[in-house]
């Protein structure tokens, strides 16, 4: 399970997520911030994963996969919305 922010779509399929360790964050030390590649389970366009506003914060259930243009991505087979951002960004 992977809490992050949605970001930018990578392309008509894929979203960008960005996470950190809570525990670095909650002990107040430097922090990496790792970007990755997410896929709805669908493997199409029109899901409920890229009509999600960027800025907001999800949980995703899902297991790592690859892809020749993409490399390593998640493949979502559960999400939920935790906070949504409702300015569109």
């Amino acid at each position: 399970i992977i809490k992050g922010v949605v970001g930018d779509k990578i392309n008509e399929n894929y979203r960008e997520i960005s996470f950190t360790d809570d525990v670095a964050l909650s002990s107040h030390r430097e922090c990496i911030v790792s970007h990755i590649p997410i896929l709805y389970w669908t493997r199409d366009a029109h899901n409920a994963l890229n009509n999600i506003s960027n800025g907001s914060v999800i949980l995703i259930k899902g297991h790592i996969e690859s892809d020749i243009d993409i490399g390593l991505y998640v493949l979502a087979e559960y999400f939920e919305v935790i906070y949504e951002n409702k300015k569109r960004i």
